[in-house]
């Protein structure tokens, strides 16, 4: 008896896996291309959150800094240091963060209560001075400061990169930064120059040699414009009509229109 209940138990699970493998083997190439679309939108919303999570954060930090009242730093390791600012004035601040590129981020508070942020090298000397309102780990050789609402990016000297203030400058990717300012999003060059003035509702970085473009940045129909594709110089190369689009890669990108999703090379082909 117990034979016979173990045997039947093996049929059964052999079954299933026979049914299961049968399943996945019927799948037709567009089936495949839906499912590899809805992963890409998964990883895609995954990524939107992290944003939204950093973004909520810088957030809470400004919001603070208007109440002078400072969340805690979540950070394990803070050395306290001082650094004299003149022959008869010095003020303690605070390494805050591990090194990147060489850098770490420090602050200190100013005479009113503010909090100001710069960096510090390894040896925990102040190498740039601590005026911003915030600021970001060093990537690729520059780190986006504020002052204010306004946003730029600094060398390791502490030179203002050559571009204008923005709301925000977002890091290097192909060659490219995305800025925001009152006009909506564009795109800077690493010599600073503006080359696709802001004007988008919304943008993604460059993906072999293309990036995602949203219109109608600002009135009634902010957030439901179309998307589309433009190059380096600003062209659109894929005009903006679908409702919702994804990065290149492998010479495909996903879009959404009409409530379902596929692929187009880039020449805008299905």
């Amino acid at each position: 008896m117990h034979c016979k209940k173990l045997f039947t138990g093996f049929i059964l699970l052999f079954s299933s896996l026979f049914i299961y493998t049968k399943s996945i083997c019927q799948n037709t190439p567009e089936q495949w291309k839906q499912i590899r679309a809805q992963r890409e939108a998964q990883e895609a919303k995954n990524r939107e959150m992290q944003k939204s999570q950093e973004e909520d954060r810088q957030r809470k930090y400004k919001e603070a800094a208007a109440n002078k009242s400072y969340p805690a730093d979540n950070q394990k390791e803070e050395k306290k240091r001082n650094v004299t600012v003149s022959k008869d004035a010095t003020y303690n601040y605070t390494i805050k963060r591990r090194l990147h590129e060489g850098l770490a981020i420090a602050t200190r508070k100013d005479n009113n209560g503010y909090t100001k942020y710069g960096f510090a090298d390894e040896s925990g000397d102040v190498v740039i001075p601590l005026i911003y309102d915030y600021a970001y780990n060093f990537k690729d050789g520059l780190a986006e400061v504020g002052i204010s609402t306004h946003a730029t990016l600094i060398d390791k000297e502490g030179e203002k990169f050559k571009s204008n203030f923005y709301s925000s400058v977002y890091n290097f990717q192909e060659g490219m930064a995305r800025v925001l300012d009152a006009n909506g999003f564009g795109f800077i060059d690493r010599t600073g120059k503006e080359i696709i003035p802001p004007q988008y509702g919304s943008v993604k970085n460059f993906s072999e040699g293309l990036a995602c473009v949203q219109l109608n940045a600002h009135g009634a129909n902010y957030g439901n414009g179309k998307w589309g594709f433009i190059d380096k110089t600003g062209k659109a190369i894929i005009p903006c009509q679908y409702t919702d689009v994804y990065d290149f890669s492998d010479g495909l990108a996903g879009i959404q229109s009409d409530g379902l999703w596929g692929f187009i090379d880039k020449t805008g082909k299905k």
